[in-house]
């Protein structure tokens, strides 16, 4: 259960990521 979380937390970010590939920075900043 936990994996699943984590999993599906870690494609959630990595979907942000692509959609604002432009400001990567302030997204880990955030």
């Amino acid at each position: 259960m936990i994996s699943f979380i984590f999993l599906e937390k870690e494609i959630n970010f990595s979907k942000t990521l692509l959609l604002n590939h432009r400001i990567p920075v302030g997204l880990l900043n955030s």
